[in-house]
């Protein structure tokens, strides 16, 4: 296993590995064809079920070993289980169950390791799939000593959902009775700004909420609108919490030039629903953007053939996720970023990159001397070539 990146989140999934395997009748295992590098390996005999144990027999990641696997050569790890205290957690929905009948709802549990790292060791299971005690209350079993936080997603017809911490010492715990928000009704409207010259309605567009609030993978829980001609959508029974906005369907060469919430300007922030909404939702786009062009060249000052070229916003601007950009430069090293607000970035090329590793800041803190950076504005191009940074960096 190695740490993921979501966002400031560095998280170890273990449901989410492609490098498993299972032992044999006499304990022996093998995983091969793994890329070199440094890793956690974990055992389990539940997978995805039950947490898991560490290399070399520890339970938070934070005490694990890493083990470094070079190019051709087999590393044996021998690894002893052994048996340890789990324990539950039990807690009552209020006023009404977060799913109703016929209705689909998940549930994810991740722990927190002393180090930052969240340990996402179960699935997500159905919500009808738990334990319901005789006084009506619903039970996590399997749970090693620590910090957790429980969320329960519902599906779209029931539209609830709740999260809650949870901290094992030595005995089960009872949460008690955890309070479902009521879902609300969130209006908005999508125009075009006056200098825009494309006319507001131009293409499809529509409006994307995901939910941030939730250690969960965003696609469990997002919700979407179409636009009506007029530019006006309206989410119903909206559950409360935290969102990242996301515009769908811009025409091209355009971008979102500010979301406000009611008074506030939201654009490189987020919206938050706690109680009846203040306001509406006013998404403006404008048009032309601007566009990047360049070259991706190793040391030597050779072109590098697709790798991946990220478009990097200014710190202040890092929390608007939709600032940041991805491409793959083709076979020549070339490169071409379009539909880019109008501002100040700084590019950088890699060769190899996991998904979202370049919204973490300690890891840009450690390629941002590597970086270009480049300048655009309305309509134009800006030229910028950049060495790539090699995949041992």
């Amino acid at each position: 296993m190695q740490i993921s990146y979501n966002g400031e989140r560095r998280e170890l999934n273990l449901c989410n590995q492609r490098s498993t395997t299972k032992t044999d009748n006499e304990g022996e295992y093998q995983l091969s064809g793994i890329v070199p590098g440094q890793y956690y390996v974990a055992f389990s005999t539940k997978q995805c079920v039950e947490p898991p144990s560490y290399y070399p027999g520890v339970n938070d990641p934070a005490t694990a070993s890493l083990v470094s696997l070079s190019p051709g050569r087999e590393q044996v790890i021998d690894f002893r289980l052994s048996n340890r205290l789990t324990y539950s957690v039990r807690f009552k929905l209020s006023p009404t169950p977060i799913s109703q009948p016929g209705g689909r709802a998940l549930l994810r549990v991740s722990r927190h390791s002393s180090n930052g790292i969240e340990a996402i060791d179960m699935e997500p299971v159905t919500f009808g799939s738990l334990k319901i005690q005789p006084d009506s209350t619903y039970q996590i079993p399997n749970l090693l000593p620590g910090e957790y936080e429980v969320t329960l997603t519902a599906d779209q017809a029931s539209a609830s959902r709740v999260r809650f911490p949870v901290t094992f010492v030595d005995r089960d715990v009872d949460v008690g009775s955890v309070t479902v928000p009521p879902p609300v009704t969130l209006a908005g409207v999508f125009t075009a700004a006056p200098s825009a010259t494309i006319p507001a309605a131009h293409g499809v567009r529509g409006i994307t909420l995901i939910a941030t609030d939730l250690r969960i993978p965003p696609q469990l829980f997002r919700v979407s609108m179409l636009a009506s001609g007029d530019g006006k959508f309206s989410f119903n029974a909206l559950p409360q919490g935290r969102y990242r906005v996301v515009a769908n369907g811009l025409p091209s060469n355009s971008y979102i030039a500010s979301v406000r919430y009611g008074q506030a300007d939201i654009t490189d922030g987020i919206l938050e629903i706690s109680g009846v909404p203040s306001g509406p939702l006013n998404v403006v786009f404008d048009a032309p953007a601007g566009m990047i062009e360049g070259v991706a060249t190793d040391a030597a000052g050779r072109p590098v053939s697709f790798c991946q070229i990220v478009l990097i916003p200014p710190q202040k601007r890092r929390s608007n996720r939709d600032l940041f950009k991805v491409e793959s430069a083709d076979q020549n090293g070339h490169f071409s970023i379009r539909d880019v607000p109008v501002g100040d970035y700084a590019i950088l090329a890699f060769q190899e990159l996991q998904p979202e590793t370049y919204m973490n800041s300690d890891f840009l803190k450690s390629v941002e001397s590597r970086a270009v950076p480049v300048s655009v504005t309305r309509g134009g191009t800006a030229m910028a070539n950049v060495r790539v940074v090699p995949a041992s960096k």
